[in-house]
């Protein structure tokens, strides 16, 4: 229970970041995280050091890089 969930998106709106417990893990439950600017999403939620950044979908990239 003391894991944080976080939806990135809704629609093309970033959605903030919820409180993260420091070395709990975070779950991201979006279908689709490549919108513009998930990156910088990404390291600001890396930013609460939490021990793992999980996707429960499976993360499925469009182009190689």
């Amino acid at each position: 229970m003391d894991d944080s969930y976080y939806r990135m998106f809704a629609g093309d709106k970033v959605l903030p970041i919820p409180p993260v417990k420091t070395k709990k893990r975070i779950f991201i439950f979006d279908k689709d995280i490549f919108h513009p600017g998930w990156e910088e999403v990404l390291n600001k939620v890396a930013e609460r050091n939490p021990a793992k950044i999980l996707t429960i979908h499976p993360a499925r990239c469009k182009t190689l890089t």
